[in-house]
């Protein structure tokens, strides 16, 4: 308390939400196992419930729980870009690439901005397969007028990590 949260190792905060360890080991070294065997506390953006149930020493409540707080750490984030001012091709980039980066299928968003290019709707429009998504005009512009949008962003990932725009992109 007297240093702050922000003092603590990214261990350290996820000993305080798993509680507990087991019986062959402190909460601390459970959580320095479960970063070791995810591969880093960034992979705790990827990680699902079957994979935390199959590692020793998490069982339900505990997997739930860290789920749960991952997810709210996503919308926080998220609700952050949506009063941001995209005044930039950056802000718009900085305002995505966290739900975007580890998706494993092209995902098609509509942003849809009012006239202080603020973020009033985002919408992904379509999920494609690893290489490609189909979206209609039709679709899009559905979703703009419906919010009275004054302006829109379209903006799509790659997964395969490539970001030269093919034909169909461009």
């Amino acid at each position: 308390i007297a240093n702050g949260i922000e003092s603590l190792s990214n261990v350290e905060l996820l000993a305080l939400v798993l509680r507990t360890g087991n019986k062959d080991e402190s909460v601390l070294q459970l959580a320095q196992r479960l970063l070791n065997e995810i591969g880093g506390f960034p992979q705790l953006m990827n990680i699902n419930y079957a994979t935390l149930v199959s590692l020793k020493g998490i069982k339900t409540a505990k997997a739930i729980e860290l789920l749960s707080i991952i997810e709210i750490g996503k919308r926080l984030k998220s609700q952050q870009s949506l009063h941001k001012s995209l005044t930039n091709p950056y802000d718009l980039y900085e305002s995505i690439k966290d739900e975007f980066m580890f998706l494993k299928q092209e995902h098609f968003v509509l942003l849809c901005l009012d006239n202080k290019n603020r973020v009033i709707k985002k919408k992904t429009v379509f999920i494609g397969s690893l290489n490609m998504s189909v979206v209609t005009p039709r679709e899009v512009f559905k979703e703009a007028i419906g919010v009275s949008s004054a302006k829109i962003v379209l903006c799509h990932n790659h997964p395969s990590g490539d970001s030269t725009p093919s034909q169909e992109d461009l």
